[in-house]
Formats: structure tokens, sequence, C-alpha cells
């Protein structure tokens, strides 16, 4: 199996704009922190073929959410410019739609579901 075909892939629009804010933030990125800390978040040369791993996200309302940017899982810490907003998902048509300085993780598509999920709750 080649890189590419280990990566999550979906069909990406990205408006390049500034990064996102929201209040959630700091006490999102302490949790980052502690996941990084634990390797659950990271980069290892041995290990997805020297891609980084782990992504967090945040609901903001409704479907949209920030996600930490594609390959931020190498970094200690985050700041808001290496998250992006995802304004809308569609999962049967595997599409995203994303605004920030840098595109979402490989992973958003799969975040989106569960936040999707949990709204039918």
């Amino acid at each position: 199996m080649s890189k590419a075909e280990e990566v999550v892939k979906y069909k990406l629009q990205f408006v390049l704009d500034r990064p996102p804010y929201w209040e959630g933030y700091p006490s999102m990125e302490s949790w980052r922190r502690v996941l990084f800390n634990l390797r659950l978040i990271g980069l290892d040369p041995s290990r997805y073929g020297g891609l980084a791993y782990g992504n967090v996200s945040q609901r903001l309302g409704g479907i949209s959410f920030v996600i930490s940017a594609t390959q931020t899982g190498g970094m200690a810490q985050l700041e808001p410019r290496h998250y992006c907003l995802v304004e809308h998902a569609e999962l049967a048509a595997n599409f995203i739609l994303a605004r920030g300085r840098y595109p979402p993780s490989s992973e958003a598509l799969t975040h989106a579901a569960v936040y999707q999920a949990c709204l039918l709750e």
C-alpha cells in the first residue's frame, strides 16, 4: 500500500482565509497537548510511512466544527492558525467545505460523521 492509499480521501472545497476564532481554543489546545504528551498525537518516522498522526476537533454548533489542520500531529503546540473551520460536510458525497490558513486533517469527514450522528440522537 502506498502512502497516498493510507490517507483517508474526500473531496475538499477549501477557502484560504484567516484562522478560525472560537472561545474553546485554550481548553481544546490543553487537551491536545495531553494527547501529544501521551503520544496519541505525533510524528514517528517508523509509523504511518512517516506521516503525522492524530488530530482533535470541537463542534461549534450544528454541523460546523474546528479541526486540526493536516499534518500538524508532529507539532507540540498549535496556534489558532493550525486549525481550520469545517462549515459543511456531506457524507454521502464524500465532501467537505472548509476554510482557514491550512486544509483540514484527512480525518475531517470521520469527525463530521460523528458530529452528525450526535445530532440524530
